[in-house]
């Protein structure tokens, strides 16, 4: 299946995630995927520094906790899609980027739901 990969936006909440954050930027610029958005909780580590320096649209939370991540960052993306992946590389990330779209990967969509006019998809391990 085609898809536009401009409509998609790739929404990674962060902290401390110095070890994985760029590679798994690359990975999906590499894929075509060119918004790319970090909501970091307070990192220590270099995250925040990594993740600019790689391309990514990074925003500091005002509030604490990863819940409070996901609210502040959708509210932040205009793009009718959008496909959360954990800062950490999992789970299976690394075949997000071509294959999420597809229906034989559905055993790893585990979660959607309608956020005032888009789409949310969450990556969750194979089971």
């Amino acid at each position: 299946m085609d898809f536009d990969r401009g409509k998609v936006c790739i929404f990674i909440p962060t902290l401390n995630e110095a070890p994985t954050i760029g590679d798994m930027i690359r990975n999906f610029q590499n894929a075509g995927y060119s918004r790319i958005v970090v909501m970091d909780g307070h990192s220590t580590d270099g995250t925040i520094d990594i993740a600019e320096r790689e391309g990514a649209e990074v925003h500091i939370q005002s509030s604490r906790g990863k819940g409070n991540a996901i609210i502040e960052g959708i509210a932040l993306i205009s793009c009718p899609y959008v496909l959360m992946v954990d800062g950490d590389g999992t789970p299976t990330w690394r075949r997000t980027p071509t294959g999420w779209f597809n229906p034989s990967l559905q055993d790893f969509i585990t979660s959607s739901e309608i956020v005032p006019e888009t789409f949310v998809l969450t990556a969750e391990p194979d089971r």
